[in-house]
């Protein structure tokens, strides 16, 4: 049993007098929990921007660096920038910009909250698996350039190289995104609990 629920287990063997406290608990909780998954959010969306920025950066390098080359080469590199960009704007778009009281105005602060988290939900599990198979597909279309020329073993290293490194790497993102969608559903749930007992 969590902290949540031992709360919600004291509050429905309180005496009305003493359920108003009992509230204030589970609030407090609640936004506590909340408030650690958006930091998380916040300095992991960080980290990612300042990754896409360097990448966005080097992609302009390689573009003025390499003249006269395919359409391959500029379409995949306009491709992979717009993905980059789309899919931080969708990232940063998750963070709670407003500053609802859940004091004052708790099914407010309740129903935005459980909408930002959905939101964080949809984006790990379906988000993050288009994204990645969106930029294997603007590799692919680079390579189709780069490659050009280069020998059979050559070309293997490159895209074996690559795919292995972003295989792997979703491997691993795939038990972090577990991880992380449990625990957010944990989060929803003690809204919809928060919700069910106010409404009481």
């Amino acid at each position: 049993m969590d902290q949540f629920e031992l709360y919600k287990n004291q509050w429905q063997q309180q005496q009305p007098s003493d359920q108003e406290l009992a509230i204030d608990d589970i609030r407090k909780k609640a936004q506590d929990d909340l408030t650690k998954h958006q930091r998380k959010l916040i300095f992991s969306n960080l980290f990612m921007s300042v990754s896409f920025a360097a990448t966005i950066g080097m992609m302009v390098w390689i573009w003025n660096s390499m003249s006269d080359r395919s359409i391959y080469f500029y379409v995949s590199l306009i491709f992979i920038f717009v993905l980059l960009i789309v899919f931080a704007a969708i990232q940063w778009s998750g963070v709670q910009y407003k500053n609802i009281k859940p004091e004052i105005n708790p099914k407010k602060f309740i129903d935005y909250s459980r909408k930002k988290l959905l939101h964080n939900r949809f984006t790990l599990k379906y988000g993050l698996p288009v994204y990645l198979f969106l930029l294997s597909a603007g590799l692919m279309m680079y390579f189709q350039d780069i490659l050009v020329g280069g020998s059979l073993l050559f070309k293997v290293l490159a895209y074996g190289i690559t795919f292995g490194y972003i295989i792997i790497t979703s491997f691993f993102a795939y038990k972090k995104v577990k991880k992380k969608v449990k625990k957010i559903d944990e989060l929803i749930a003690h809204l919809n609990e928060w919700e069910k007992i106010i409404k009481e």
